[in-house]
């Protein structure tokens, strides 16, 4: 590695991967989310780099982040790294945008029988917990006697003998609907048109894509790193806890007081996440590291 920085001339080394570069004898920066995402090769990954943390520590000028909480988490074994400890702020996506209530009947219609509905967008490791959200919706549409649809975007939820069985004997599986496969254009369509997001993962872009596109969000709440953009923005909810979600689901559908400020937050959040800022950040990081 010593050859090829001689040979190029780099001042700087900025890696994703999370674990710092022995052969380097320049300054390094460090790319760290402060949570694995949602599949199991990259939680196996997410483990890789906290075991080689120590090393990483000693060797960045350095470590960018995701999450206030995440770095409070390293501060506490390494107080004196606070100024190398860098949040780089997540950024709303322009191409996720409120649609027309003439578009959004249109999805409606094509999707679910020209009803409102909940969208549920399935993450890797959620897959069983999809009898419980059935359960929630069961104790909503009992108890409020609406027409409100479910609708699920799974890859795998047909292809689980469990949840399918479940399903066929659900007494309100004609308001459920599975689709799987479904181009992005359409996807925003179906997003942008639902009643609300039940967001389990408590993913930062899913959670600016929401409010970019005016759809409330309904977010697990054992997603704690999620609050820096999701704070008072939406409603939360354990998604192990059908009681607890269904609760929720009713109080969203009878306040429409309450939905619409939700979104009126959530408007003030994306402007909150700018482009400008995290460059300007991310700019000020590479400056420190150069510099120390």
């Amino acid at each position: 590695m010593h050859s090829i920085f001689t040979k190029i001339g780099a001042d700087l080394l900025l890696t994703i991967g999370g674990i710092a570069n022995t052969g380097a004898d320049i300054p390094q920066c460090i790319w760290m989310p402060g949570h694995p995402q949602n599949n199991y090769l990259k939680k196996k990954y997410f483990s890789l780099t906290q075991k080689k943390l120590p090393q990483t520590m000693q060797q960045v000028s350095a470590l960018f982040t995701d999450t206030h909480q995440y770095k409070e988490t390293l501060l506490q074994q390494y107080p004196s790294a606070h100024n190398k400890i860098i949040v780089i702020p997540a950024v709303a996506d322009s191409n996720y945008y409120p649609i027309s209530t003439e578009e959004k009947e249109n999805v409606k219609a094509t999707y679910t029988k020209g009803r409102e509905y909940f969208l549920f967008m399935r993450t890797a490791y959620f897959l069983p917990g999809l009898v419980n959200l059935l359960k929630a919706f069961s104790q909503f549409k009992k108890r409020l006697q609406s027409n409100m649809q479910l609708v699920i975007l799974d890859s795998q939820a047909k292809k689980s003998k469990e949840f399918i069985s479940k399903l066929e004997a659900f007494k309100y599986r004609d308001d459920v609907h599975i689709y799987d496969h479904i181009e992005e254009t359409e996807l925003k369509r179906i997003w942008a048109s639902a009643y609300a997001l039940l967001h389990p993962s408590g993913n930062s872009n899913d959670l600016l894509h929401s409010f970019g596109m005016n759809t409330p969000v309904i977010i697990n709440t054992d997603k704690e790193y999620a609050e820096e953009i999701a704070a008072g923005a939406v409603l939360h909810a354990s998604f192990t806890d059908h009681e607890q979600l269904a609760n929720q689901l009713m109080l969203l559908y009878k306040n429409e007081t309450l939905r619409n400020e939700l979104i009126r937050k959530a408007e003030e959040k994306i402007k909150q996440f700018n482009p400008q800022q995290q460059v300007t950040v991310l700019w000020n990081g590479l400056v420190y590291a150069t510099n120390n």
